[in-house]
């Protein structure tokens, strides 16, 4: 479903800033995009939008894309598992509130969720590292209490 292919009426980044396709232009070979915070359309090379252009993905088609519910995505980034969604604050007042993704924040969720089993979620687990040294303490105490045992 991701595709460096321009869409209409999709969001894309150009030079930072949030435009969204309006239309196409293939007969002098331009796209015309419109600059969602002042409104301005422009138009750029039919023939390096792509390059030009990096596409957003709102929270419904990503979870789309991951087969999940937006709910779940949420739940998930709230936990720190799945990347945050880019914030766009107050510069965007009509679409305020609204989650935007990039191509690698779909592609990691794509791989966050294929390696999950299916079933309700466990606990946030702890990074292998602190289990490891709580492990490593553990030992040392048991050897502690076992040498003290023996005197």
């Amino acid at each position: 479903m991701l595709t460096d292919k321009v869409i209409t009426n999709k969001i894309y980044l150009y030079s930072g800033v949030l435009h969204k396709v309006k239309k196409i232009q293939k007969g002098k070979k331009t796209v015309v995009i419109q600059d969602l915070k002042h409104g301005q359309e422009i138009g750029i090379p039919l023939g390096g939008a792509e390059v030009l252009l990096s596409r957003v993905y709102t929270i419904g088609e990503v979870a789309r894309i991951v087969e999940r519910r937006p709910d779940t995505i949420r739940k998930y980034e709230r936990r720190g598992l799945l990347p945050k969604p880019l914030s766009i604050d107050d510069e965007y007042p009509s679409y305020k509130g609204w989650r935007f993704y990039t191509s690698s924040d779909v592609y990691e969720m794509v791989e966050f969720f294929s390696k999950r089993s299916p079933g309700r979620p466990t606990k946030e687990s702890e990074p292998v590292t602190s289990k490891v040294n709580y492990l490593n303490q553990k030992v040392k105490m048991s050897n502690r209490s076992f040498v003290n045992a023996r005197a």
